[in-house]
């Protein structure tokens, strides 16, 4: 998995009000990022879902 470090840190979805200025700002919430769609993969079946996370799955016989 790439660094987080790099992207863009997201913001508050709501403004502070400044009483001065009559404009606000919106806080960044330093423990999250925004990720772009294009940085994800589509699966198409919940198997190869498993096969991208895990890997290859093994023969279930083994597992006794």
């Amino acid at each position: 998995m790439p660094s987080l470090d790099e992207l863009k840190t997201a913001e508050h979805t709501k403004w502070n009000r400044d009483a001065e200025t009559a404009q606000g700002t919106k806080a960044p919430r330093l423990n999250l990022r925004v990720l772009r769609k294009p940085s994800f993969t589509k699966v198409s079946s919940i198997e190869e879902l498993y096969q991208q996370l895990f890997g290859p799955a093994g023969d279930p016989a083994q597992l006794e």
